[in-house]
């Protein structure tokens, strides 16, 4: 992610200090904690950049920056700003089989994406009041967005499509649904869906 920014005519800035919180939901962003992670220009040697590259960020997920200038008279305001990173790209479909008016397209994921589903239907299992494989679903999604500790499985969800709720995340499928619950058996389904999908044309 490439974040931009620029000096005020005739602010007289000495550098720019760039500092980034944690991903949407974690400890360290409801607790508005911030560290540098760039500072413009490094020392009075170098030019200012006015820019810079943020790597190793989590597809799919909103961060929080802030940033504020230094002078001779000491540190400006801060200014805040929540960017989104790109969900993961979509893994590349396999022909299953085709016909005259019909072609099943498959979607191979791997270990890691079966893992996921994997983590929910435990999540569902040890829920407070589940009974039967069953659980609320504000209770699912509260659990799956605790404290940021699944930003990896949510990251997952929010990519993941469900073609027949008309290509929404599975994320936004479980958040919409009219049902008060939701169970081991329509995990099963979600991960059917987004594995294998037929369409007709």
């Amino acid at each position: 992610m490439k974040l931009c920014w620029k000096a005020q005519p005739g602010s007289f800035v000495a550098f720019f200090s760039l500092e980034l919180s944690g991903p949407l939901g974690s400890k360290a962003q409801q607790n508005n904690e911030f560290s540098e992670i760039f500072r413009d220009p490094p020392d009075a040697d170098h030019d200012g950049r006015f820019n810079y590259f943020v790597e190793s960020l989590e597809p799919n997920t909103t961060y929080t920056f802030r940033l504020r200038a230094f002078n001779g008279f000491g540190a400006g305001p801060y200014t805040r700003g929540e960017f989104t990173t790109r969900p993961s790209a979509p893994a590349c479909p396999v022909l299953v089989r085709s016909g005259t008016n019909t072609v099943t397209l498959r979607w191979k994921f791997g270990e890691k994406n079966s893992g996921h589903f994997s983590s929910m239907r435990r999540i569902v299992e040890s829920c407070g009041s589940s009974t039967n494989g069953t659980v609320t679903r504000s209770e699912f999604m509260l659990a799956i967005d605790m404290h940021g500790k699944n930003v990896e499985l949510v990251g997952f969800l929010k990519s993941a499509l469900v073609v027949s709720g008309g290509g929404i995340s599975v994320y936004d499928a479980i958040e919409s649904s009219d049902d008060e619950y939701i169970t081991i058996h329509e995990l099963d389904s979600y991960e059917q869906e987004v594995s294998g999908i037929g369409m007709g044309f």
